[in-house]
């Protein structure tokens, strides 16, 4: 109909400090994804508003906890009934990654990454 709009409205709230990409020190990635983890403790699970939301029935709510220090990180789980498996074992107890690391969560196949994010972009060498 003529002369009829539409209005959005919503509640914005602030980010969290200490939780900006920008401060990311380190990140789980899932094919295309990545989850910027910045100092501090990160909660992996179904639960809306965790830092690494992994939508499906076979991922707990509050699955595991990474927690980053100084450029390391730990990851534990939180007594999920499917388990947290870290390089192919399932872990009981929290476990450092370290880069590389293959992490497994119900049927997510996940990797640890570090890095500053901040290097400088290189050049691609062509051919003359």
């Amino acid at each position: 109909m003529h002369a009829y709009g539409y209005a959005f409205s919503a509640k914005v709230e602030p980010a969290e400090p200490g939780r900006l990409v920008a401060d990311a020190t380190c990140w789980i990635v899932w094919r295309k994804r990545a989850f910027a983890l910045s100092q501090g403790a990160h909660f992996v699970g179904r639960e809306p508003g965790v830092t690494v939301w992994l939508d499906s029935p076979k991922v707990s709510r509050h699955h595991a906890r990474v927690v980053v220090t100084a450029g390391k990180a730990t990851i534990e789980d939180l007594g999920s009934k499917n388990g947290t498996m870290v390089g192919g074992a399932r872990i009981s107890s929290p476990v450092g990654l370290e880069p590389g690391d293959e992490i497994q969560i119900g049927p997510f196949r996940l990797s640890f990454r570090v890095g500053s994010g901040q290097a400088t972009t290189e050049s691609e060498v062509h051919p003359t």
